[in-house]
């Protein structure tokens, strides 16, 4: 419908340079993680699926634009962009099968002590027993309050 009134997908911000393009792993490398992946699923296939709790966390800038737009044939598409970068909005959340156990946004990066604090008082009184809690192997995440924390709700 918007190609017949002219309308098309555009570009709005022209990059200067392009960004170089990460390099792949090597053969062997794939096969450290391809072996690493196989004993991850055997550990946890005894594990009922709806005791896997799923936790991660995001990031993104309030002044975040358009990269794309809809204009008409053979015109540019133009927009504006804020002269200062705005504030960082961080989401910590947890899913399992019965959807979000919890999620905790808050404006700056994540550090350990936001994790350690989101674990403490938004996920551990939401966890049930025998649930499971897999994250990422980040470092903010191998705290030894968060360990003991997650150890602590198995036995309440």
């Amino acid at each position: 419908m918007l190609q017949k009134r002219g309308i098309s997908f555009k570009k709005t911000l022209y990059a200067d340079a392009r960004v170089p393009a990460t390099a792949s792993l090597s053969e062997k490398e794939a096969e450290i993680v391809q072996l690493l992946k196989i004993q991850f699923w055997l550990l946890i296939q005894g594990i009922p699926t709806e005791k896997l709790i799923f936790l991660d966390e995001a990031g993104a800038n309030l002044s975040l634009i358009r990269r794309s737009a809809r204009a008409q044939k053979s015109k540019r598409a133009h927009s504006s962009r804020p002269q200062k970068r705005s504030k960082n909005v961080s989401i910590i959340g947890a899913i399992g099968l019965k959807g979000v156990i919890s999620q905790y946004s808050f404006l700056g990066a994540t550090d350990g002590l936001a994790f350690e604090a989101y674990i403490s008082r938004k996920l551990v009184p939401k966890l049930e027993e025998g649930d499971y809690v897999i994250m990422d192997n980040c470092s903010i995440h191998k705290g030894k309050e968060i360990e003991k924390n997650l150890r602590l709700s198995e036995l309440n």
